[in-house]
């Protein structure tokens, strides 16, 4: 049964939850496009019932959820082809922040489809957004095409198909709840989550491992190397010790991933494979990509070896343009 204000919500999206009250963050979505008036601008009669709708939602959340504002949590957001008349963006502008009001009449239809006052009215299109001059159908499927490449090794026609299909079967059927969480999106390009990282460091170091003299002299002719530094020593002399402490003696700013290809020993298994292009190059990626300095890797059946380690480099200067400070990858969803 659908609650207050939910008949206008086509997309909504649940950050950390799916329960109201320990949601981090929730963005409802209404989506409007428009072929024959696509340069038209919305006027206030036209947004008037969305902006009732989302209204009524954000008194059920706001009711649900507790507290006085709703600010930085919950997001509203009319999304269209079509441009926001200026009029309407200057009403809501003036708001959001209190400012001498620029378009009364605009501001007062406003007030009048959420019927709300004060502080109320203001929190409430603190949360609204209206954003026009969205791209077209044929550009948005370009767009699916061009941004699932961008987490997967290789081009693989047929996974925007995959996630099409996904949300129309989803939108469209009616045994299904709508629900759409992140176990279906990996399924529907063929993965599943524990193939995120398929090769998680299983090597025993203790709580509290000793510091070794050495470490602070091999940081350092790590640091200065201008190639790749090989540490070799036998078994038992503490390598797995020093690669998981050789972090603390690099420069600041430096990121250090510690791959662990033997795995205890499980790396023999056929089942749990460490050598491979897919298995080591993925968890690596992965977990640069968790450290929040490139895009994640959906690991693909399809992709060859060539097409991980493409993948791979490209992830690796995305890793090295974030933390010298360049702007990193961008994808909007």
């Amino acid at each position: 049964m659908l609650k207050a204000g939910e008949e206008n919500i086509d997309v909504a999206e649940y950050h950390g939850s799916e329960v109201l009250k320990t949601a981090q963050a929730i963005h409802y979505f209404q989506l409007k496009h428009s072929t024959l008036r696509a340069e038209e601008p919305w006027v206030p009669s036209g947004v008037g019932p969305t902006i009732r709708a989302f209204a009524k939602r954000y008194m059920e959340v706001l009711a649900e959820i507790g507290g006085a504002s709703l600010a930085g949590r919950v997001t509203f957001e009319f999304l269209t082809n079509r441009p926001i008349a200026l009029d309407i963006e200057q009403a809501l502008e003036d708001l959001r922040t209190g400012a001498a009001q620029r378009q009364p009449i605009v501001a007062e239809k406003i007030a009048r489809f959420t019927n709300l006052t004060g502080a109320a009215l203001k929190d409430f299109c603190i949360c609204l957004l209206l954003t026009g001059d969205q791209p077209r159908f044929t550009d948005q499927r370009d767009f699916l095409v061009h941004e699932s490449r961008a987490f997967l090794p290789g081009a693989d026609a047929d996974a925007p198909l995959h996630l099409k299909e996904l949300v129309v079967t989803r939108a469209t059927t009616a045994r299904q709840s709508g629900r759409i969480c992140r176990q279906d999106i990996l399924r529907a390009l063929k993965t599943e989550e524990e193939y995120l990282f398929p090769a998680q460091p299983r090597m025993e170091v203790g709580v509290q491992p000793i510091a070794r003299l050495q470490e602070a002299d091999i940081g350092a002719a790590v640091a200065r190397a201008t190639g790749p530094v090989l540490i070799h020593a036998e078994a038992g002399l503490g390598k797995s010790v020093l690669a998981t402490r050789l972090g603390l003696h690099l420069p600041p700013g430096s990121v250090t991933v510690l791959y662990d290809c033997y795995g205890g020993g499980t790396y023999k298994r056929p089942a749990s494979p460490r050598h491979g292009h897919r298995e080591g190059l993925t968890q690596i990626i992965n977990e640069l990509a968790s450290k929040g300095l490139c895009n994640l890797l959906i690991p693909s059946p399809l992709a060859t070896p060539a097409e991980y380690v493409r993948t791979f480099v490209s992830r690796l200067e995305d890793a090295a343009s974030a933390t010298c400070g360049f702007p990193g990858p961008s994808i909007r969803h």
